[in-house]
């Protein structure tokens, strides 16, 4: 029956697909195959014009405003970004931005200035009886250092007696001075005791033993690493004024201060001479390890058990199985050569008159008088130099005029600015604690966690398109990668920081005395230090007080583990309720070149007297290949002058930026993948997309002032101009976005083949 209903059905729809289709003259069927065909063009073109014409979304929050105002300052939307990128994106920076006789200003730098105003504010409130005793005393070291009318009431009065306490300064004593006297091994336990810096010879360290990390060490070095040789003449000549108009301000003669404070002069100089030769001398092995008995038989001169344990009193008292860290042995050599050699020129001569000498007692050494008076300066000269800012106005200026007629630009920044950074040198954990309590949002830490953990994640893919990378060396790499840590501040290290800041409550600040409060804090962080040799290593980055407020995400080395700062989460970086191509581009660049720093800075693994890479010879080969490339693209964007100029390898930082931003952009568009597009910024024409890349330039906008010079860019970095097209031109991606030509500058012909 059933099989019978069907058949009737199916004559029916043949029946009536002969009266529709079949009957139809050709013509008709041409017709009406026409009419449909156009029908449905007609629709495809409609679907496309609301397609293309649709207008985007446009983000109308209060925070996307705000966005978009600061871009507009920012960029220069009349320029073209495919013909340089850094002039479109940073071009209204540059034209706005007042250098205020100043000769550079960076983006980042005017975030600094917003923590700084901050944190001002916070120590410029009153003295409340509920808050912490830390911060109270935090709030009256600041405002010591602001009491100017006290200390020009002090006067020279309090630096005289500090000078009396280590044997005096000979260039005021002239020959009244009692050079028999002078030892500078106790000149060096009276300025620690005081709380006073006294590293003008070693410096003493406590450092995590590289043998056992779960202990520290004693480490001594020397302290001219930083220095730069040789010195210009007219330098020298401009230092060795200002050092003559000090003495004199102190009450020398002239003809005294210009003689002795030349003596001085050189005797530093040697010193730096000697450090370069050590680091010349010592380029990988600086890892050298001494008992005290053996450091005593290797340089005599010195009673190393007196004169350590002199300076470690009370922390702690060394034994001689102690082991010791000496990272350039050359240098303890030379200062030894040194410091029995040094003359005084002057003094030289008055000794050889039988009126000067008649009535002196004699020394064992006929050296001696010499050789100490050169100390004595010497260490008064750079006692004074660490406490300058703690001077009369007068002796303050005086600085300032010298470091303005080396570098030509006004460096007098505000009372308040030179206090402020007092403050937190010294009472780092203090004002960081209280700057989490302002300002810290747990929101927006648990937004950054999830993107270090995308960017994370996209590294694992990337790693697996560097076909340049061998397997072993990718299977280490994503081992270090899944065992890479992040330390973003939290409300847990809040609870530290109020433990750490408890250790501050006896410290003895005076309200009319910047001085002995300078010198009590110091004494109490030396002291806090050198117990560090009797406790268990760890890593207390909490304590660095830039790691709390400053910009800087830092890697740990020897712990994998990067540490990102509070400021870094805010303002130019970052802000929660700005669209993520934004926060990407600006923090997520960053983070992901630091992920790959901790592949690459880390490749060598320090060992005992030796360097080991964990990455393979073929890996590092082609490594080195890829850092060629870069070098040639940047060299296209004018860097080729810089490199010459500086004589520092760039390309390891150079390729970090570049893999950074592309891993960024790649975790960025996933999101987008996974989340959906977001809206665009209100009043600019601009993507996603386009926006990613152009929040990426902005930290790098940077304005210099003609006479600014070349070498005082920052050392380990190529200039902001060429690191930003250097890397934009590598990236396809960018061309894309902003539909760059062929010919267009920024889309290079020659791409290195990274990913």
């Amino acid at each position: 029956m059933g099989n019978n209903d069907e058949k009737t059905d199916l004559k029916e729809k043949t029946s009536i697909y002969e009266k529709i289709w079949l009957r139809r003259s050709t013509l008709e069927k041409r017709l009406i195959a026409v009419a449909v065909l156009f029908i449905a063009v007609i629709l495809i073109i409609i679907l496309l014009y609301i397609f293309l014409l649709r207008k985007p979304e446009i983000c109308t929050t209060s925070a996307c405003l705000e966005t978009s105002m600061d871009l507009l300052n920012q960029v220069n939307i009349e320029l073209n970004p495919c013909h340089d990128f850094y002039k479109f994106s940073c071009g209204n920076f540059l034209k706005n931005t007042n250098l205020e006789r100043q000769r550079f200003r960076s983006a980042p730098d005017i975030m600094e200035e917003d923590i700084q105003s901050r944190i001002k504010n916070m120590l410029e409130q009153p003295v409340y009886s509920e808050q912490p005793r830390s911060l109270s005393l935090a709030k009256e070291f600041y405002r010591a250092c602001m009491n100017e009318s006290a200390i020009e009431a002090e006067g020279l009065k309090w630096m005289k007696q500090i000078f009396r306490r280590i044997g005096g300064w000979p260039i005021l004593e002239e020959d009244e001075w009692k050079e028999e006297e002078f030892d500078w091994k106790k000149a060096v336990h009276k300025l620690k005791q005081m709380g006073i810096n006294f590293e003008f010879f070693i410096t003493l360290s406590v450092e995590r033993d590289k043998v056992d990390p779960t202990k520290y060490v004693l480490q001594l070095s020397d302290p001219y690493r930083q220095h730069s040789l040789p010195l210009a003449e007219d330098i020298k000549r401009i230092y060795l004024r200002y050092m003559e108009d000090v003495a004199v301000y102190f009450g020398s003669s002239l003809v005294n201060a210009r003689i002795e404070q030349q003596d001085v002069l050189e005797f530093t100089l040697k010193l730096a001479q000697k450090s370069e030769e050590g680091r010349n001398n010592n380029m990988s092995n600086l890892y050298n390890p001494f008992l005290l008995s053996e450091l005593q038989y290797e340089f005599k001169s010195i009673n190393w058990y007196d004169y350590l344990n002199g300076i470690l009193s009370p922390s702690v008292k060394l034994k001689y199985d102690e082991q010791i860290l000496m990272p350039d042995p050359y240098y303890l050599h030379e200062l030894e050569h040194l410091m029995l050699n040094t003359s005084n020129r002057l003094y030289a001569w008055l000794c050889k008159l039988p009126s000067f000498n008649k009535n002196r007692s004699p020394v064992s050494d006929p050296r001696t008088p010499l050789r100490n008076r050169v100390l004595a300066n010497f260490m008064a000269w750079h006692t004074l130099q660490h406490l300058i800012h703690f001077m009369p106005a007068d002796l303050v200026n005086k600085a300032y005029e010298y470091v303005e007629t080396i570098n030509g630009e006004v460096l007098r920044k505000p009372r308040w600015e030179m206090c402020l950074t007092a403050a937190k040198d010294r009472m780092g954990p203090v004002i960081s604690a209280a700057y989490i309590e302002h300002y810290f949002d747990e929101e927006v830490r648990r937004e950054v966690t999830e993107m270090v953990h995308n960017i994370k994640q996209q590294y694992k893919k990337a790693l697996q398109d560097f076909e340049w990378i061998d397997e072993a060396t990718r299977k280490v790499t994503e081992e270090k990668l899944l065992d890479s840590a992040v330390n973003i501040v939290s409300f847990d290290d809040l609870n530290v920081l109020i433990q750490l800041c408890e250790s501050y409550n006896d410290v003895k600040i005076y309200h009319d005395n910047i001085l002995l409060s300078v010198m009590n804090l110091d004494q109490f962080a030396l002291n806090a230090e050198f117990r560090k040799l009797r406790q268990p290593a760890r890593t207390n980055w909490l304590q660095d007080p830039d790691f709390v407020t400053g910009l800087d995400i830092a890697l740990s080395h020897s712990d994998d583990i990067l540490v990102f700062p509070i400021g870094i989460l805010g303002g130019l970086y970052y802000a929660k309720d700005r669209p993520k191509y934004s926060n990407y581009g600006a923090l997520g660049s960053v983070v992901a070149k630091k992920v790959w720093q901790v592949f690459t800075e880390t490749k060598y693994r320090e060992l005992v007297g030796e360097t080991r890479s964990w990455w393979s010879p073929a890996s590092l080969l082609s490594y080195e290949e890829r850092l060629k490339c870069v070098s040639r693209i940047f060299r296209q964007n004018g860097a080729s002058t810089y490199h010459t100029k500086n004589k520092t390898d760039t390309r390891e930082e150079e390729l970090a930026y570049l893999i950074g931003a592309k891993v960024a952009y790649d975790t960025y568009k996933n999101w987008v993948h996974r989340n959906g597009k977001e809206p665009q910024l209100p009043g600019v024409k601009f993507t996603p997309e386009q926006l990613f890349w152009i929040y990426f330039a902005g930290p790098f906008c940077s304005k210099y002032s003609s006479n600014y010079p070349q070498v005082n860019i920052d050392y380990f970095a190529s200039p902001e101009k060429i690191r930003v097209n250097g890397i934009i031109k590598n990236l396809q991606e960018f061309a894309d976005d902003f539909d760059c030509e062929s010919s267009d500058a920024m889309n290079s012909n020659e791409k290195c083949n990274i990913f």
